[in-house]
This record gives C-alpha cells, sequence and structure tokens, in this order.
C-alpha cells in the first residue's frame, strides 16, 4: 500500500517576485492611513477598498520613484 504524500497549505511566493524595491507598504500603516482617509470621507458604508487602495497608493509613492520598479 503506497502512503499518499502531503503537501504544505503554506503558499510561498516565488523567489522571482519577492524583490525589496516592489515591497508594499506594511498592512499596519496602510490601515491606519486608510482609515483616517475614511473619516475623512464621512465614514461611509461599504467602500473600504477605496480607502485602502488609496492609502497603499499614498505611501508607496511618499517612498519615491526609485523605489518603485516596473518589470
Amino acid at each position: 500500500m503506497k502512503r499518499k504524500q502531503t503537501h504544505s497549505l503554506q503558499p510561498s511566493a516565488p523567489a522571482s517576485t519577492a524583490r525589496p524595491e516592489t515591497q508594499r507598504p506594511d498592512s499596519g500603516a496602510i490601515a491606519a492611513l486608510a482609515y483616517r482617509l475614511w473619516q475623512e470621507r464621512g465614514c461611509p458604508e461599504g467602500s473600504s477598498e477605496i480607502d485602502w487602495y488609496r492609502a497603499e497608493r499614498q505611501l508607496m509613492s511618499a517612498r519615491g520613484p526609485s523605489r518603485l520598479m516596473v518589470a
């Protein structure tokens, strides 16, 4: 009787995509800024992704263009 091979359920990022110059800001910083942006917009319901992506873009642009390399 052969044993079944088990695989790890933890996904791993390919080494080719783990470049430091393209790292996004940490999620805590994004969440804090997104929350502030959401409050500034009057706390509307159902649009959290708008504030999240806006915060992510703002934090990435604050790092400067040399940090944002496109492949």
